[in-house]
Order: structure tokens, then C-alpha cells, then sequence
């Protein structure tokens, strides 16, 4: 009886119970994800762009946030970006997120309290003719303003719509929309100019590290 019921115990027992030897978990192999925790886009950002907390204190977010519905970018919203090397001024027209997966289909988003949740950015982009003033690019060929679709990363950052005065005027074979800027929207797309090499650096830095983790 009692060797049956020894039997029945150890066969009900865990198998961790069946080591006469205790293990010491320094012996077992270290996950190397757990020492080296995986860093968020705003944490690469603040890495890579810390040369232009200078220029703003917010680069890491590129000022979107939930402080209040102004911060939340969205359809007017006015960004500061690098686009092959250069620093450029756009409005926003749609954003839209990506489904996961390689073949995860694009969908429209109305808003982001965070740049890591949009994909791609659709931009109207307008050129400094003077301080302060900015005309819309237009296209030669179509005599149509032009458009960019830019990813995320090349945001610096973000321009509530109340810092620009965007109005429409007729040119001779055309239209075209002019943002006149105010002293702190200025300020801050003349700074960035002025860090244009560091600007352009640090975005092919963080596209070349968010590229790698995917």
C-alpha cells in the first residue's frame, strides 16, 4: 500500500519536483530581448534627434500628443520634414495606417495622438518665397499644386493650423494657396533650415533603424 501510494504521489507531482537538485536561474541561458528591451519610435527618436532638442524640446513626439485636442494631428496640420535632404514645409491632407504584416492594407486616419500610429502622410508643400510667406508648389505640367506622400520618420515637427493663415489666390493660367506664417512657426522653420545637415542625418539614421526591426 504505501509503495503505491509513493508511486501515485510522484507520478501526480510536477516534473520540476523530480530534480533531487535544485537549478539556479543565473545557470540558464539570459534572453538577450530581456537585458536589451525593445525601444518605441519616440525612444529612437529622442536617441537619434538629440541634436535638435535645441530647436525643440518636443522633437521626440514632433509635438503630437493628447495635451489637448490641438496637439492631436490631424487634416490642416502644418509639419516641418526632410525630404531628400532638404527641409520642407507641408500641410497635411490624409494620413493612413498600415495593417500588420507585410501585406497589411492601408487604411485612413482621421487623427494620431501618436506619429507611430500613421504609416504615410499625404502633404501639400509650399516653398519660402519671403519670410513668413509660403506658396504652394505647383506642378509645370498640370499647372495643379503638388503633393508628397512621406513616411512618419521624416517628420521634425508638428504646427498647429492656427500658427499659418493659409488663403487661395488666382494666377494667371491657375490658382495657387498662400501660408503666411507667424512669428513662431517662422522661428521654428528658419531654426530647422539653419540644422539641415543634422536634420537629414538623423532622419536617414532612424529610417535605416526602423527598417532594420521590421
Amino acid at each position: 500500500m504505501s509503495i503505491s501510494l509513493s508511486l501515485s504521489s510522484s507520478l501526480s507531482s510536477p516534473p520540476s519536483l523530480f530534480f533531487s537538485t535544485p537549478v539556479d536561474s543565473r545557470d540558464l541561458p539570459q534572453n538577450s530581448t530581456a537585458r536589451q528591451p525593445h525601444q518605441g519610435p519616440a525612444k529612437l527618436r529622442s536617441s537619434h534627434f538629440h541634436k535638435l532638442k535645441s530647436v525643440h524640446p518636443n522633437i521626440a513626439t514632433a509635438n503630437i500628443s493628447t495635451i489637448s485636442t490641438a496637439h492631436i494631428l490631424s487634416k490642416g496640420h502644418y509639419l516641418i520634414f526632410v525630404q531628400k535632404g532638404e527641409v520642407l514645409f507641408g500641410q497635411v491632407i490624409s494620413m493612413y495606417s498600415k495593417g500588420a504584416g507585410k501585406s497589411g492594407k492601408y487604411g485612413w486616419e482621421g487623427s494620431a495622438n501618436k506619429l507611430s500610429l500613421v504609416a504615410r502622410i499625404c502633404l501639400q508643400v509650399f516653398k519660402a518665397t519671403a519670410p513668413g510667406i509660403l506658396l504652394s508648389l505647383t506642378c509645370p505640367d498640370l499647372l495643379a499644386p503638388m503633393y508628397l506622400s512621406i513616411r512618419p520618420a521624416q517628420v521634425l515637427i508638428a504646427i498647429r493650423p492656427n500658427h499659418g493663415n493659409k488663403t487661395t489666390r488666382p494666377s494667371f493660367r491657375s490658382t495657387y494657396d498662400e501660408v503666411i506664417l507667424d512669428t513662431y512657426a517662422m522661428d521654428l522653420l528658419d531654426k530647422f533650415k539653419a540644422w539641415k545637415a543634422a536634420a537629414a542625418a538623423a532622419v536617414k539614421v532612424l529610417e535605416a533603424e526602423l527598417k532594420s526591426k521590421k
